[in-house]
């Protein structure tokens, strides 16, 4: 039951660190975009930090192939 838990919270990290790092992405390469609304100008600060989200989503990744991977017996 642990690997299962692990696994969910692999998929978890992986999934919010994709979305995030690819709405910052966009912000990024598009900076018309940061003119649109109050919030999005407020997203639009956290650019620099674009390592975090990426971080998380590597991290979820290893979970993941972590539950996935069976050690040779």
């Amino acid at each position: 039951m642990r690997r299962a838990g692990v696994s969910i919270l692999g998929w978890a990290l992986l999934v919010v660190g994709v979305l995030a790092s690819a709405v910052l992405l966009v912000l990024r390469l598009v900076p018309e975009l940061h003119t649109w609304h109050h919030y999005v100008i407020a997203i639009s600060s956290f650019i620099p930090l674009l390592w975090i989200p990426v971080l998380v989503g590597c991290l979820g990744l290893l979970l993941v192939l972590r539950g996935r991977w069976r050690p040779p017996s």
